[in-house]
């Protein structure tokens, strides 16, 4: 198979690189009080709840309520709009 002209070729090779080295404990000079954390109780008795409250149809909060007449009305509005739009662009040329 032949090369494109102008295409190079491209070696990639991945280097394992360790992990960074685990600090030593250092001894205090100063006395210290070291205290080790309690464990939070677990809460058994209430059971996880859902996240879904409700499930609604996407969109519907968008878009308002209307009548069948009031969407037949803006639909053909828009038409028109469109319409007076595309006179206007036919016009220019």
């Amino acid at each position: 198979m032949a090369r494109k002209p102008g295409s190079s070729i491209v070696h990639y090779e991945h280097r394992y690189k360790l992990p960074p080295r685990k600090k030593k404990p250092v001894a205090l000079e100063v006395p210290a009080v070291v205290t080790r954390r309690k464990p939070t109780p677990k809460k058994a008795a209430d059971p996880p709840t859902s996240a879904i409250v409700t499930i609604r149809k996407r969109g519907s909060d968008r878009v308002p309520d209307m009548t069948p007449e009031e969407h037949q009305r803006r639909g053909d509005a828009a038409e028109a709009m469109f319409r007076e739009m595309k006179r206007a662009i036919a016009a220019t040329r």
